[in-house]
């Protein structure tokens, strides 16, 4: 009998632990409790409203079970409130607690603006964090820990250039505590509270492109912060990964906010070559059409660099390329400092002084970098495959120099192409760049299509 009991022993102490994780129960205003679950989207099935979320592709990311659904209340906060957040194992108090020991990782705060809480939908883009905590080295604490030392509260305060209107703020916790080198489970604990804030200034809400996300979305499986093992020693303060704008590794060169890609491969092809040729070119197009006021040096680069490179092979006869392929071209920057001239960093505050000193972006205003509009497009189609492709060919020159587009340099087509009778369609159009003095330029298209 001995041995069932012990069975018997275990196997109700698993269940207890898998029932009971955690959930956002109350969410106090400026020290105000509003009551358990009020205004809080929570599952209805009380045996899975401390359950984590385990696919990362579902709709239950944004706001957990349940959560695209509106409840009937809505919280209001005045502006800059302090938002302090309740967390319990079990909903109902039954037993004490906020996360079990053992379970270990971040926590973050999200917040997105609604029309209508019954007639948007929690899922989706719009999503913007406010805080997050991760591990920090100096206490050697996961902010799971630190939760269950605070008994469970986690306070924040509102950005204060949010303005006025209706909001879902989202708690985020999650748990790394099934990570290991044999089996990968993060373990995610979503709740949304919905808010009405007021006494915003600002008359609508911006947030830059790169400090929005959508989720679900905002994570993927197999990312860092998804597989890291929180049982390595010795730890070290782990920093949220950036998920949102990063640089991609293939970029070649970047100018702005743009970056040039490698062309497809093409061996002993014709139209393979004459196909990178345009592809290099529309890069660039769009290189000068998003060149910010700091100016297009990159896309001088990459024209001269990559396309007129491609092209001249494709020219001579030499259909294997690209040249130099997957070669980084290097970033052009009109003014690099080193370290040493830099100045010092200033005192950094703390405190409540930290909070105000902290420039909120949620009440910028968006900067208008919009670059001049692109010259143009010809509009040129070939119906015989014996043809080069379109193939479009840029020439930048200064504004003064509008006279010499004729004798710039033109390109031609291979003997193959001109013994397929092409003929050559030439557009000049200028682009003058707004703001910041920057010069005008001038793009020259030769075109080939079919005559």
């Amino acid at each position: 009998m001995r041995p069932s009991f012990f069975m018997f022993g275990l196997a109700s102490t698993f269940a207890s632990l898998a029932s009971a994780h955690t959930v956002l129960s109350d969410i106090y205003i400026n020290g105000q409790n509003k009551g358990d679950g009020t205004c809080i989207r929570m599952a209805t099935n009380g045996s899975l409203c401390t359950a984590p979320i385990k696919d990362l592709n579902s709709k239950e990311m944004a706001c957990g079970r349940d959560g695209q659904t509106a409840v009937a209340y809505t919280c209001q906060a005045p502006k800059s409130a302090k938002l302090t957040f309740a967390f319990r194992e079990y909903a109902d108090l039954s037993q004490t607690g906020a996360i079990d020991p053992s379970h270990l990782g971040p926590a973050a705060v999200y917040l997105k603006a609604v029309s209508k809480m019954d007639g948007d939908s929690a899922a989706g883009s719009g999503w913007f964090k406010i805080w997050d905590e991760g591990y920090v080295s100096s206490t050697n604490k996961w902010a799971t820990q630190k939760l269950i030392d605070q008994k469970g509260l986690l306070s924040i305060k509102l950005p204060s250039g949010l303005p006025t209107g209706y909001y879902l703020v989202r708690t985020e916790i999650l748990t790394l505590q099934n990570v290991t080198n044999n089996y990968v489970e993060p373990q995610f604990y979503i709740n949304c509270a919905q808010l009405f804030i007021q006494g915003g200034t600002n008359p609508s809400l911006s947030v830059p492109s790169s400090k929005k996300v959508s989720i679900p979305g905002h994570v993927g499986a197999g990312e860092s912060s998804l597989t890291f093992n929180v049982y390595k020693t010795p730890m070290t303060s782990l920093a949220a990964p950036q998920t949102q704008g990063v640089v991609p590794s293939t970029c070649l060169i970047k100018n702005g906010n743009w970056c040039g890609f490698e062309v497809d491969t093409y061996t002993k092809d014709e139209m393979g070559c004459w196909a990178a040729v345009t592809d290099c070119y529309n890069q660039l197009d769009a290189c000068y059409d998003q060149a910010p006021p700091t100016g297009y040096a990159g896309c001088e680069k990459w024209s001269n660099n990559k396309c007129e490179k491609i092209k001249a092979g494709c020219s001579a006869g030499d259909f294997t390329g690209p040249p130099n392929k997957g070669v980084k071209l290097g970033d052009v920057l009109l003014q690099n400092l080193a370290a040493s001239d830099l100045p010092a960093s200033e005192p950094e505050p703390s405190g409540d002084e930290a909070v105000d000193a902290v420039e909120d972006t949620t009440g910028e205003s968006a900067a208008d970098d919009t670059a001049a509009d692109a010259a143009a497009d010809v509009a040129a189609t070939s119906s015989s495959s014996s043809t080069p492709p379109t193939a479009s060919v840029y020439v930048s020159l200064p504004a003064s120099s509008a006279s010499a587009v004729e004798s710039s340099v033109t390109a031609t087509p291979t003997a193959a192409a001109a013994a397929a009778a092409v003929t050559t369609v030439t557009t000049t159009s200028t682009v003058t760049k707004h703001g910041c003095g920057g010069p005008s330029r001038i793009v020259r298209r030769v075109v080939y299509v079919q005559a």
